[in-house]
């Protein structure tokens, strides 16, 4: 995963002793000679060879040494290192290799609900396999949950491993939610962290307002030639325009060499986070920090898919400014920023929204306010005179200081909430959000938030909203002000809506080129998501016939309340799976890759029916019908609330099974595996 720089000192061979060596074996193989006789021999015929053959000499010597006297792998590895996992509940404390077994502590961690370990577990080296004898600390096959704090420990005792075996792969079992360590090394070499980034610049660059297509290529840094295909998930949250629900996210799969490529149009800097996705399979982690790119560049990214970062922070190998990185490489615009990460731990942090101090009782919002302004302060300058700290990484703490300050503000319940906690102090019968004044929120206008570099802070998401807006930027102006004034325009252009003269006028006014752009570009893939939608219709509605996989169908011209029965009268006489969704729920798009296997098989005769509403983007839905076969519909977010209301439901995914007869099942909130799918056998 990363470069490995070997201490030579620790691998120099003891030369005299090998020459030793040699000459007792010589010694031995001419013992019918006397001593004398024997040592001269061997002197005379090393010379002899040193003379004629100098090469071969030195690759006999080299062959030798590098048997006789390498070195031992270690009988005890603790925290090994591994290419790939898929999983972040379990973590290999140490391998043990003795005469009789080889021994796997495990940790467990975040056990919200419960797992359980097959006896079918196994190790995996050279093809061969090595299998389990026993286990401590848990019954094989028993579904088992951690202590009060989620987590568990436990021993696997497997067969003995060869002693010059250098890695190792654990699996469960074959199937792709089961447990899989890929490639564990057992040398006990472990990587030294270093600087990733290069030189840190003076300054944060310029974070761009334009728009343009991004790139990110992303290298694990190891071979996955003979694993199952793995996953992985880029995701954010654009500042335009803005999503009701979700995140944008673009998927990808790696190849056997360990690389992938991903493309998302982006508007303005935003911050981007990684997911691994076992095969579909549920198991889904996240990788690491958030990271920036700028509109238009190609990133190139080395992702530490064993997230040994998170490894050493649990078992306390290393304090988190010496953890291992979570990307061991990156070249991009923005690129050091992740090294301000190292400097945002511990008490140095300057974590204003944690201070404890806010843990009073204040009898207005404007004492708060008070209080609030003299703690940002006092942060602010202890920043700027911290002489351990770059330039550069001081511009960051304080872009980020800006954020805590406007999230002090907006959700100071919460933050007096973390106050409490923090001063070891009960918490309050009652807490109530202080109420505050325009004129309180007008201080947010006085520390430079009308900035772009609000995106800098991990609460922007949060924080953007209508009172912010108006303390920071009243008249509109500035980038904060564009954003209160466009952000709504482009969100109802993105969900169909015609805007007017007047407000096409704004974007063309706007010193920022993001938002025009992202306007054009709203346009152009609204016009390409209703050619893709007009071809996918299905040939009960359109005239001409084509091949998709999945095909979608016009929505009934009926009242909301008519609307599930006029879509199921479509399909009489008929069983049904009707499967509520939205591109951007996880467990959707995991239930629906489960599922689809049996389509030809167990459920050949029943239709699939798939209704989302506005918050699944068109041009996203669009992309992703062709590759879910079944009947497909996309309503208004009016038209999906008065169905869940009839159904009793809020939540995606939610399915409702209908038989031949027209019977309907109680609603499914969620996927039931099983239990569901034998109701829909039932149908039949």
């Amino acid at each position: 995963m990363q470069v490995i720089e070997k201490n030579n000192s620790a691998n120099e061979i003891d030369l005299e002793k090998c020459r030793k060596a040699k000459l007792i074996s010589y010694i031995v193989r001419n013992k019918d000679l006397p001593y004398e006789a024997a040592h001269q021999k061997h002197n005379h015929e090393m010379k002899k060879r040193t003379t004629l053959l100098p090469g071969l000499m030195v690759l006999t010597m080299t062959a030798f040494l590098s048997g006789a006297c390498s070195k031992e792998l270690p009988r005890v590895v603790e925290s090994p290192k591994y290419d790939f996992r898929n999983t972040t509940m379990l973590e290999i404390e140490k391998i043990e290799k003795t005469d009789t077994a080889t021994i796997f502590s495990f940790k467990a961690f975040e056990l919200m609900s419960n797992i359980r370990v097959s006896p079918e577990s196994y190790l995996l080296a050279n093809g061969e396999k090595y299998d389990l004898l026993s286990a401590e600390g848990i019954t094989l096959g028993e579904w088992f949950r951690g202590d009060r704090n989620g987590e568990a420990s436990f021993r696997l005792l497997f067969k003995p491993l060869p002693p010059k075996l250098k890695d190792v792969s654990f699996l469960e079992g074959e199937s792709s939610e089961d447990f899989k360590f890929y490639n564990i090394d057992l040398t006990g070499e472990r990587p030294e962290k270093t600087k990733v980034h290069g030189k840190m610049p003076a300054h944060i660059p310029e974070l761009s307002t334009d728009s343009g297509l991004t790139r990110v290529e992303v290298d694990l840094g190891c071979s996955l030639k003979g694993l199952p295909p793995v996953n992985i998930r880029l995701l954010n949250s654009p500042l335009i325009p803005p999503r009701k629900k979700g995140n944008f996210s673009v998927e990808a799969t790696f190849d056997d060499s360990g690389k992938a490529v991903l493309e998302f149009y982006q508007n303005g800097v935003y911050p981007s986070f990684f997911m691994f996705d076992n095969s579909g399979s549920g198991i889904i982690y996240l990788i690491g920090n958030d990271f920036y790119t700028y509109p238009g560049e190609t990133v190139k990214i080395t992702i530490d898919a064993g997230y040994r970062y998170l490894t050493e922070k649990r078992f306390a190998l290393r304090p988190e400014e010496e953890a291992l990185p979570f990307y061991p490489g990156y070249e991009g615009t923005y690129a050091a920023l992740l090294d301000c990460m190292d400097y945002l731990s511990g008490s140095e942090g300057y974590n204003l929204i944690m201070d404890s101090r806010f843990a009073s009782d204040f009898p207005d919002g404007a004492s708060y306010v008070n209080l609030l302004s003299a703690i940002y302060q006092e942060y602010y300058d202890a920043i700027s005179g911290d002489k351990t700290l770059p330039d550069f990484v001081k511009e960051y703490k304080q872009a980020n200081l800006k954020g805590q300050a406007a999230l002090a503000m907006m959700e100071n319940q919460m933050v007096r909430m973390s106050a409490y906690n923090e001063a070891g102090k009960g918490f309050p019968d009652e807490l109530s959000p202080l109420e505050l004044r325009d004129e309180d929120y007008s201080w947010l206008g006085t520390i430079g938030l009308n900035d772009p570099k609000i995106v800098l802070s991990p609460y922007s998401s949060i924080l953007l909203k209508p009172d912010l807006f108006k303390a920071v930027a009243p008249e509109g102006d500035g980038f904060v002000g564009a954003l209160s004034t466009l952000g709504p325009l482009t969100a109802r252009a993105h969900a169909g809506e015609t805007l007017s003269a007047e407000e096409l006028a704004l974007f063309d006014k706007c010193e920022y080129p993001m938002f025009k752009k992202c306007l054009d570009r709203i346009s152009f893939e609204a016009a390409e998501a209703k050619a893709k939608e007009d071809n996918l219709l299905d040939p009960a509605d359109k005239a001409d016939a084509h091949d998709a996989g999945g095909k979608v169908r016009s929505v009934p011209d009926v009242a909301p309340e008519k609307l599930l029965d006029a879509i199921l009268e479509r399909y009489k006489g008929k069983a049904v799976l009707v499967d509520f969704w939205a591109t951007w729920c996880e467990p959707c798009k995991a239930a629906i890759k489960a599922i689809e296997p049996m389509k030809k098989t167990r459920f050949k005769d029943v239709s699939f029916v798939y209704i989302t509403s506005a918050t699944s983007p068109k041009e996203e839905w669009v992309n992703m019908v062709p590759g879910i076969p079944g009947d497909h519909y996309h309503l208004t977010e009016k038209q999906l609330a008065v169905i869940f209301k009839q159904l009793k439901t809020n939540a995606f995914p939610s399915y409702i099974v209908v038989g031949k007869d027209g019977s309907r099942s109680d609603t499914f909130i969620g996927y039931e595996g099983e239990s569901m799918l034998k109701l829909l056998d039932a149908a039949l």
